[in-house]
């Protein structure tokens, strides 16, 4: 049985294993972030982490199949084709192919399946420096690293913070291990947080066109004069003041009031995390 799954399963063992264990936490994850979509939809809540569960079932056939079929060193294409691919979907995200929720537009609808462009661009980030490293300019290689990584970074962040900073942070990681010198890496990571920490703490005292995005129905409305470059800025500022708000919780309405986050009205806004508080406070999980 260990000779068929070690034939099966090939690789690095801990991969593999680190693979199950965010396998399982995906289902356990599925009741909190789907609430809404089982409320709404069906509230049989088995139909759908089985459905999940196909999902899962059929990435981890494509892994397998990937892994017997393809050969090692084509892996170094994904580096130099996944490129123009991913640049692709980041032109089609900021047009009218994106899917705007939760005032964020992170995925391209594309027949009929809803792409994760930073997902990709994560994919094809880490074979890039896979391949760049070994070869063995060492200041050459960081500078060709950082300029990728500084460019996905920005084309990522302004709807996908958490995203951005796993991304970033991943890069990092990755030029440690492969030798890059720890005062250039310290110097990349010091950086981005002196400059970006000042503007982060200083969105409360922004202008209000930098605080919505210029892509919502109301923005025209609510801001007639503002011009190309407000509306260039709004795009990539329109959601520091969310971040601000989750870090400090001090959310307040048009009114300069405090936000009753159990009205009503609020929880039908914002289900998602008014389903995932309600399932921590709860502490188990539901029959379906």
């Amino acid at each position: 049985m260990r000779e068929f799954a070690a034939k099966i399963f090939k690789g690095d063992k801990v991969i593999w294993g680190c693979y199950a264990i965010l396998w399982i936490i995906s289902l356990v994850e599925y009741y909190s972030a789907s609430a809404g979509i089982s409320l709404r939809v069906s509230p049989n809540f088995t139909s759908q982490v089985m459905g999940q569960v196909g999902y899962l079932m059929l990435g981890l056939m494509l892994m397998l199949a990937i892994i017997h079929i393809i050969p090692r060193t084509m892996f170094r294409l994904i580096a130099w084709l996944g490129m123009p691919i991913v640049l692709i979907l980041f032109v089609l995200l900021f047009s009218s192919h994106g899917v705007t929720q939760n005032e964020a537009t992170r995925q391209v609808r594309l027949f009929g399946f809803s792409i994760q462009v930073s997902e990709i661009a994560k994919v094809v980030l880490v074979a890039y420096i896979s391949e760049i490293l070994p070869k063995g300019d060492k200041k050459m290689a960081f500078k060709k690293i950082m300029s990728l990584t500084v460019f996905f970074f920005f084309l990522i962040l302004p709807e996908n913070l958490s995203t951005a900073i796993m991304l970033y942070g991943l890069s990092m990681i990755i030029m440690f291990v492969g030798g890059i010198e720890v005062k250039k890496i310290l110097y990349a990571i010091l950086i981005p947080l002196l400059v970006g920490l000042p503007l982060f703490f200083s969105s409360p005292y922004w202008p209000s066109e930098l605080k919505y995005s210029p892509k919502s129905k109301e923005y025209a409305q609510m801001f007639p004069e503002a011009g190309f470059v407000t509306k260039t800025l709004a795009r990539f500022t329109h959601r520091v003041p969310t971040w601000y708000n989750r870090v400090f919780d001090d959310e307040v309405n048009e009114n300069g009031e405090p936000i009753d986050k159990f009205s009503v009205s609020y929880v039908r806004e914002n289900g998602q995390e008014s389903y995932s508080q309600i399932a921590i406070a709860r502490g188990y999980i539901p029959q379906g």
